[in-house]
């Protein structure tokens, strides 16, 4: 059974005062997602697919088209219907510097989900902290530290962990390695891999980098100027 059903996808954006030109960023995108399967998107620098990522998370709204999330239509709903869905479907982008408060603990920034969202008790976020940071290759002795005193590849680990701690069915991983050195970028693939196969997610894995798509995922599609021009499985 799918998960995600992406149905005729559009994202228009108008520019120019004068004269309106239209620029489909993503234009009458389909496919479907099914549980605990890896999905590739590839494409070139604006070819759309991290706008096709972010249109599925709803963090964009889409032009025209239809987003089905467990066989519920998410595509129009407002953000205050929308918010049962998020824990839900996570995303983890390209710079995890970014995605850490700079002013929390790596602690504090895994613990968040659980205390707001879970809504665990205090005495039981110590231990479940303690879990993620085992899953995802993380020691103790980074609890207490902050992200500009870690590496990159340990910040996008704890980019994961926070993302876990949500308990998501749905992950799109958008160019997640990209700004690591080869050795991290290795580490984080197999990461993916591994919570994959423990935490039975299904997973939108976008990436330029045809060799790293065919490692990771059960099949992909290629995106060019908005649209899907290749659709492939991959060989055994």
């Amino acid at each position: 059974m799918s998960l995600i059903k992406v149905k005729n996808l559009c994202k228009y954006y108008s520019s120019g005062i004068i004269n309106q030109e239209l620029t489909k960023a993503v234009d009458d995108v389909s496919f479907e997602i099914k549980r605990n399967e890896i999905v590739g998107l590839m494409g070139s620098s604006g070819s759309g697919k991290t706008t096709v990522g972010r249109l599925i998370l709803r963090y964009i709204k889409p032009t025209s088209g239809q987003i089905i999330f467990d066989g519920q239509d998410i595509t129009k709903l407002n953000s205050t219907n929308l918010r049962p869905f998020r824990p839900r479907m996570q995303m983890i982008f390209q710079n995890p510097e970014a995605s850490i408060d700079p002013r929390m603990s790596i602690e504090n920034f895994i613990a968040e989900p659980l205390r707001v969202v879970k809504k665990i008790d205090e005495s039981e976020v110590h231990e479940r902290v303690s879990q993620l940071l085992e899953d995802v290759g993380l020691t103790e002795d980074i609890r207490k530290r902050r992200a500009c005193q870690v590496s990159g590849g340990q910040n996008q680990r704890a980019v994961i962990a926070r993302i876990l701690a949500s308990n998501p069915e749905f992950i799109v991983s958008d160019e997640a390695t990209s700004n690591l050195d080869v050795s991290a970028q290795a580490q984080i693939i197999q990461l993916l891999k591994k919570i994959h196969e423990e935490y039975n997610l299904a997973i939108l894995f976008i990436s330029h980098d045809r060799e790293l798509v065919d490692i990771v995922c059960d099949r992909w599609f290629e995106m060019e100027r908005g649209k899907i021009k290749l659709r492939a499985a991959i060989s055994p």
